[in-house]
């Protein structure tokens, strides 16, 4: 973790189990974040008590899944605590067990905006992320709300003076947003396996 910001990542006991390393020199070709510990046991930054995600969630009844800290960091400077970090682009089972045992109306599925990319990975990892998390929420919870354009995540929206509460408020039609999901996995079903392509077709029948 040498010259990066580092943010420990805490269990339900309080105790840390991992670290998440974001690095603070623009001058090497080192990756962005570092990760050390099993990043499919986190649930981040809902357990560290401090932080008042946990309680946000709670009184909301909404949470915003994204990619990094950075992301989250954003939100939360703006007043929007009710965030999860994914650590990349799949959501983990302990934050579907942890979403679980919420009352929860409203899942959105943030990963960034990567359209200008030869391949859309976030889009590609909300879609899948969306089938994943179908076999647990109903799909009324269920929305995939990415970053607002022109900017590629939630800090360079931030950066840019985007009022994000404003993001986050904006209505989403379901309905049209489902349909175009199922026909991208149809159209694309190289990106997806079989179990995923199986669950979109059950939702095209339901």
């Amino acid at each position: 973790m040498y010259r990066r910001m580092v943010f420990p990542i805490y269990n339900e006991h309080g105790q840390i189990i991992g670290f998440s390393g974001r690095k603070v020199d623009a001058d090497n070709n080192y990756p962005k974040w570092k990760h050390i510990g099993r990043r499919n046991n986190w649930v981040y930054p809902a357990l560290n008590t401090r932080t008042g995600v946990d309680e946000q969630i709670e009184s909301t009844k909404e949470v915003v899944l994204v990619e990094s800290i950075g992301d989250a960091m954003a939100l939360y400077e703006q007043g929007i605590k009710n965030v999860l970090v994914i650590f990349g682009l799949s959501v983990n089972n302990n934050i579907i067990n942890y979403l679980s045992g919420k009352s929860i109306s409203h899942i959105f599925i943030a990963t960034n905006n990567d359209e200008n990319s030869d391949e859309n990975r976030g889009f590609i990892a909300a879609v899948k992320s969306y089938i994943k998390l179908s076999n647990y929420f109903d799909l009324d919870r269920l929305i995939v709300k990415f970053p607002p354009k022109p900017y590629n995540d939630f800090g360079d929206a931030h950066e840019g003076g985007y009022n994000l509460d404003n993001w986050l408020t904006k209505d989403i039609d379901k309905e049209a947003q489902l349909k175009y999901i199922l026909d991208f996995v149809k159209n694309n079903s190289s990106n997806f396996t079989k179990k995923e392509i199986k669950t979109a077709l059950i939702l095209s029948d339901a």
